[in-house]
């Protein structure tokens, strides 16, 4: 735990937040316990602050830490912000082991952590070692040229260093399968870490894809050839009201993927 505690353990928790503007970043400074009845309101506190002042130092030394899972709500603050680059934050954190507790739930890969405020103001322009970005997209195949778009656009944003069109080429083949079958809304998604990227398409259908025998008078039903063409692995992943299907491609050929959990 970090800060004081506040009330007896029978009041309800608290959690209050001071903002202060710099040059550089503006500064939330949390005080107060992070516990169930109060983590929806930090993670409103970051949204708002890093869509109204751009990159955010979030400092927790005055927080007292009673559910270690709800620090992944400031992972989850910076996707509904955007997404890395659009919504930066970096947590200052000096008390070691409030670093070790952002470390083993993962947001450490996610979000900058410093224990210094210089050193979180300079990791605020780095890329996280894990950044992820998702759409929920209807069954229209009017949407895929936007999708397209989108996809591309985030990957250049990341500094992707592979084959971007390949890429969102994979993503599109996903997409159109699923409204093809599935015909249900589904939801792209895209996690990078340093040497491997992730696409992933999951819909409400329970039907796994089924790649077809070539035939060139087709004009559909190709699409599947050409991710196994494309993408490093493919793989299908069935769980309760759907399935999952994933593309992975490597970004450095020089080392085994460290595979993002999708």
């Amino acid at each position: 735990m970090t800060g004081p505690v506040h009330g007896d353990g029978h009041d309800q928790p608290k959690l209050s937040a001071i903002i202060s503007l710099h040059d550089s970043a503006a500064i939330v400074v949390f005080r107060g316990e992070l516990a169930a009845p109060t983590g929806d309101q930090l993670r409103r506190q970051l949204g708002s602050s890093l869509t109204r002042f751009g990159p955010v130092v979030a400092d927790i030394d005055d927080v007292v830490v009673r559910q270690s899972d709800l620090l992944t709500l400031f992972a989850e603050a910076v996707r509904e912000a955007g997404g890395w680059p659009k919504a930066k934050l970096a947590i200052l954190a000096r008390h070691r082991h409030v670093r070790e507790m952002l470390r083993a739930s993962t947001v450490a890969q996610r979000v900058a952590v410093a224990d210094d405020l210089d050193l979180a103001f300079a990791r605020l322009g780095r890329r996280p070692e894990l950044v992820d970005a998702c759409w929920t997209v209807p069954p229209d195949p009017r949407r895929l040229a936007a999708l397209r778009r989108e996809l591309r656009a985030r990957l250049e944003d990341w500094q992707f260093p592979g084959e971007i069109e390949d890429v969102t080429l994979v993503a599109s083949e996903l997409a159109a399968n699923s409204i093809d079958h599935a015909r249900t809304q589904f939801t792209v998604r895209l996690d990078l870490t340093a040497d491997w990227l992730s696409v992933s398409v999951r819909d409400g259908s329970p039907t796994p894809p089924r790649q077809q025998p070539p035939d060139p008078r087709a004009h559909r039903g190709r699409g599947l050839q050409l991710i196994a063409a494309l993408a490093d692995t493919w793989d299908v992943h069935p769980h309760a009201g759907g399935k999952t299907v994933r593309a992975g491609f490597r970004t450095r050929a020089d080392q085994p993927p460290s595979r993002p959990d999708a």
